[in-house]
């Protein structure tokens, strides 16, 4: 979606009229559609280009612009982080998430944002065969995101990769 389908589209969900969105479009060419800009700032931007607009609604405007341009940029992260709490309820009915000296394993967060996310495991901890099962079910949900899930040890050790793709 370009800078002017992103203007439009973030006034029609505003119901804001056509005339204002051609109105943004063409007074405000700073809005590039390349970084979100604060809702308040955006908003009195836009007034200061002379669109017909009130502080609050040019500011509203600017929450749903930045919403469409982070779900075009971003388009996959619902999913990602849908599939990282998928995951880490699987494996918290067999151990303790978290970092702490007592957790078991821990989901590597931002490893969720590539194919191949991973999972640390500590001490003994290791997930069993149903557990296994379990998270290969939510790589098969999320086969157009993941690759396969890398199960290693806090020093870097490969205990296992689960890949939906396994028979």
């Amino acid at each position: 979606m370009d800078r002017n389908e992103l203007i439009r589209t973030a006034c029609a969900r505003h119901e804001l009229d056509a005339a204002i969105a051609e109105s943004i479009v063409s007074e405000c060419p700073w809005l590039d559609a390349t970084t979100s800009i604060a809702n308040e700032l955006g908003g009195e931007l836009i007034r200061m280009s002379g669109v017909q607009l009130s502080q609050s609604d040019a500011e509203s405007f600017m929450a749903t612009f930045n919403e469409q341009l982070r779900l075009r940029d971003e388009p996959l992260r619902n999913s990602q982080s849908a599939a990282y709490s998928e995951v880490s309820a699987i494996l918290r009915h067999y151990g303790q998430e978290g970092i702490e000296d007592d957790a078991d394993f821990w989901l590597h967060d931002d490893s969720f944002s590539d194919q191949t996310p991973t999972i640390y495991v500590f001490r003994a901890f290791r997930p069993n065969e149903r557990a296994l099962a379990e998270l290969k079910s939510v790589l098969l949900r999320y086969s157009h995101i993941y690759k396969e899930l890398i199960i290693c040890t806090n020093d870097d050790r490969l205990i296992a990769v689960v890949s939906p793709n396994d028979a």
